[in-house]
């Protein structure tokens, strides 16, 4: 797999450091976090879902599908055995059986979910209310109705409501495919819109 150039770049040392330390004690959490960070850094999702896998919600769907993608071209299939080595996971089946499930899992589509849903259908309506709301405040305008300016204000206050929606949809949706870094932007601006939708519709 290729590697970031720009990034900086993996020390044998530390890295056969950080795997002894796994293998040593599979619970600790320090060094497999540190592994998967350096890992993500380099672009080898295949890798750091190998490591990620161990704990709860750290691997994305994109690192375990690399990963799934790893064994399949190792051979390792249904050998748990094999699974919990390379992963360096704590012994017991109960590990095993949660990786093997987020496996699975990660192999399947993910299926459209319910904010899935609302989030297509609000980011529509917030595109057509801009749109109405800048038509009518145009022609409005050219009229001459004194109403233009505070009817203005409640279709761009009711715009805002509706992309505080859209945001905050897109951000549960991104959420629950444990794509945190990409839910951020959308719970950010899912947060000012609220605001300044109350702001514009309480003045």
């Amino acid at each position: 797999m290729s590697r970031n150039p720009m990034a900086f770049p993996l020390s044998p040392q530390e890295v056969g450091a950080l795997k002894a330390r796994l293998s040593a004690d599979p619970h600790d959490e320090a060094a497999r976090r540190e592994l998967v960070d350096r890992y993500r850094r380099t672009g080898d999702n295949d890798q750091a879902g190998r490591y990620a896998i161990a704990i709860d919600g750290l691997a994305t769907i994109v690192e375990l599908r690399a990963y799934k993608a790893m064994l399949t071209g190792l051979g390792v299939g249904a050998d748990d055995r094999q699974l919990a080595r390379l992963s360096r996971l704590p012994a017991g089946h109960e590990a095993i059986a949660r990786a093997r499930r987020l496996l699975d899992a990660a192999a399947e589509p993910p299926s459209e979910t319910l904010s899935v849903k609302i989030a297509s259908v609000a980011w529509w309506t917030f595109g057509g209310a801009v749109a109405i709301t800048l038509i009518w405040t145009y022609f409005s305008t050219l009229s001459g109705d004194p109403a233009a300016q505070s009817t203005a204000r409640i279709l761009g206050g009711l715009s805002l409501c509706v992309l505080a929606v859209a945001g905050a949809s897109s951000c549960l949706a991104y959420l629950s495919r444990r794509e945190r870094l990409r839910a951020v932007p959308d719970g950010l601006l899912s947060v000012v819109a609220a605001v300044l939708a109350a702001l514009q519709l309480t003045r």
